[in-house]
């Protein structure tokens, strides 16, 4: 479930889509571009289209974004934007000659909680990353360089205490004080935040 925090990110960066801020649109797809994908996979879009008609949703979005009304009580932009990448599809097969096949009732059941299913994933997944990437942005400023790289090679590049220690030239309690610091510095960022790690 979504924090207060979450929410506030989640209906500030929606603002900034609404405004054109360069910043949203350019974190745009990294956030959405999973979903749109699983959608166009869901839809039977050939993966070859993917790219132009990933185009053609962005674009469009920029153009429609100010009719999307934010609901603070409920999460709301996900399921605006499922009919609205679909509306996309649709457009592409009539651009090239080919028609949208209508599904009987069960069967668009199953797609709609499919969709829903992936969607809420890749949703969670995205959501989860961009957190772990602002928190880590926020400790990473609040560290020494030094304690931050033993943390990154330890935390992201897998590396054993051993092979930190003797890259840094550090003893090896040392990276696990560091490591213990800046974990320290990302669960008070996370605090700030109002998130959970």
């Amino acid at each position: 479930m979504a924090s207060n925090g979450d929410d506030r990110t989640r209906a500030s960066f929606i603002e900034g889509l609404k405004e054109g801020d360069p910043k949203a649109w350019e974190a745009f797809q990294p956030r959405y571009g999973g979903m749109i994908c699983a959608l166009f996979r869901r839809f039977g879009l050939r993966r070859e289209d993917w790219e132009e008609v990933l185009q053609d949703v962005v674009v469009s979005l920029f153009q429609r974004i100010r009719s999307f009304t934010h609901n603070r009580e409920k999460p709301s932009f996900r399921p605006w934007l499922v009919p609205f990448v679909r509306c996309r599809v649709i457009e592409h097969w009539r651009k090239n000659g080919r028609t949208w096949a209508p599904l009987d009732e069960e069967k668009m059941q199953d797609l709609a909680a499919g969709v829903a299913d992936e969607c809420d994933r890749l949703l969670e997944e995205d959501w989860r990353e961009h957190v772990l990437s602002e928190v880590f942005r926020g400790a990473r400023a609040r560290v020494p360089p030094t304690e931050w790289d033993a943390f990154s090679r330890l935390t992201v590049e897998g590396q054993s205490v051993k092979e930190v220690a003797d890259a840094l030239r550090l003893s090896e309690g040392t990276v696990i004080v560091y490591k213990s610091r800046v974990l320290a510095a990302c669960r008070g960022v996370a605090a700030e935040m109002k998130v959970e790690l």
